[in-house]
């Protein structure tokens, strides 16, 4: 990846101009300054970007404080996996269903086994 003026990085990352040249001066983030444009390389220093990201987060003592952001996406996971959940539950009644609906105990027997074929 090629180098990224400094309000660019900025919109990118969600972090403040003075934020990141805090992170220059602390020497987190790679950059240079070429014709008065400050240049940042993304791909240097993401370990220390990430946490300024969530500058959100604290922890007071044995609490910790989540943002919104971190709560929502959190929030969409669990009920994203959840109606996957019910979907996987729906077929396996449709196909127990289908196994005994057929009268043949084979068929259930093969249901369980996970041997039936849809």
């Amino acid at each position: 990846m090629e180098w990224m003026e400094i309000d660019e990085y900025a919109a990118v990352t969600g972090l403040e101009t003075g934020a990141i040249n805090d992170l220059i001066e602390r020497g987190k983030l790679s950059s240079k300054v070429e014709n008065g444009k400050v240049y940042i390389d993304p791909s240097k220093g993401t370990q220390s970007v990430v946490p300024a990201q969530m500058h959100e987060m604290a922890v007071q003592g044995s609490e910790m404080i989540v943002g919104s952001q971190f709560v929502e996406k959190t929030i969409g996971t669990i009920i994203n996996l959840h109606e996957k959940v019910l979907g996987a539950k729906e077929e396996t009644i449709e196909a127990m269903c289908k196994a005994m609906s057929t009268g043949d105990s084979r068929a259930v027997e093969a249901f369980w086994q996970g041997q039936l074929d849809d």
